[in-house]
């Protein structure tokens, strides 16, 4: 009788390390899933602004006699090229085109400034799943066109 309740108690250690080591490899797991998809997002939403999307141009094409931009606390506009923009807008987390498409979602914060001859964009998104939260900061600078 003694053997048994050795063996039933290593046998439930042994169950209780194994569905610790599994948990803690899920809560990896997601933790990796919710950082490759912020860093997706910020990507590609940067990447539609500075090469263009739906056929229109982007920040590459902008020179600094056609690009206008403005800014709040909560908000900032960019336009260029007559009839291309993007926006930002906190309250709505969102990145858009001139047309209202979503480039980058999930944003937390973003902004945008000219210096000199070139445009600096940050993005930060953050993505939420469960208890678990992961916050991606992107950024880059374009020169404009002559």
């Amino acid at each position: 009788m003694t053997e048994l309740l050795v063996a039933l108690v290593i046998f439930a250690m042994l169950i209780a390390g194994s569905l610790s080591v599994f948990i803690m490899g899920l809560k990896i797991w997601q933790t990796t899933t919710l950082d490759i998809t912020g860093m997706q997002e910020a990507s590609m939403g940067l990447e539609q602004m500075l090469y263009g999307s739906s056929g229109r141009s982007g920040l590459r094409q902008a020179s600094t006699t056609n690009t206008t931009f403005g800014s709040d606390a909560t908000s900032w506009s960019i336009n260029f090229c007559g009839t291309n923009s993007f926006g930002y807008s906190k309250p709505s987390g969102v990145i858009t085109n001139q047309r209202g498409q979503v480039l980058c979602a999930n944003v937390n914060q973003s902004s945008i400034s000219i210096t000199g001859n070139q445009v600096n964009i940050y993005i930060q998104v953050t993505n939420t799943y469960g208890s678990i939260t992961r916050t991606n900061d992107l950024s880059t600078s374009v020169f404009f066109r002559n």
